[in-house]
């Protein structure tokens, strides 16, 4: 197997369970006792960014169109979140 395809899934892997094991859960608790999820979201927005990149260049790599389709959908839809998070801790609403 190509070394950079194992590094890439390496790093998707990553950070996709950071995603689901630490930024989710940390956002649950902080909504739920704070009923404010402003300062978590940048977190969670971007560790989904991230690992939809790693996955959508993980798909590039296996030449694999699902994969590259349905993760370059989420980079796009978290990488709005992401920027509108910025946009929402920068005061500009």
């Amino acid at each position: 197997m190509d070394h950079s395809l194992v590094f890439v899934a390496s790093l998707a892997f990553i950070f996709t369970a950071v995603n689901q094991v630490l930024c989710l859960p940390a956002g649950i608790r902080n909504i739920l006792r704070d009923e404010l999820s402003t300062p978590v979201l940048v977190s969670v927005h971007l560790f989904s960014f991230l690992m939809y990149v790693g996955w959508s260049i993980y798909g590039v790599l296996l030449k694999d169109p699902a994969i590259v389709f349905g993760c370059g959908l989420g980079v796009l839809s978290s990488g709005i979140l992401l920027g509108y998070t910025f946009w929402l801790r920068l005061g500009r609403h």
